[in-house]
């Protein structure tokens, strides 16, 4: 089950940054937004040195406070060699 887990989150990535190249924003949301979810699903799947750039490419974009917290707290747990859940409660900067 999480050998299938790790494919669905690098396929998803994989597909996610393809969107991106093409000019197509998956979220029309704030800045950092689509960084933080590609984030997210890299260091799930244990691309971490895929994640820590995703994450810095997100920082550049001065986001928002929120967007901010949670890519810092994922530079954390990518700095930890953490793959595990996380919720945005845990950042610390509440919803």
């Amino acid at each position: 089950m999480k050998r299938a887990a790790i494919y669905c989150r690098v396929r998803a990535a994989q597909l996610f940054q393809r969107a991106q190249q093409a000019s197509q924003p998956v979220l029309d949301e704030a800045p950092g937004a689509e960084e933080t979810i590609l984030t997210d699903v890299l260091r799930r799947a244990g691309k971490l040195t895929d994640a820590r750039a995703m994450c810095i490419k997100g920082l550049d974009r001065q986001p928002v406070d929120l967007i901010q917290h949670v890519l810092e707290f994922e530079m954390n747990l990518i700095d930890s060699s953490d793959v595990n859940t996380h919720t945005v409660d845990e950042t610390g900067c509440g919803s």
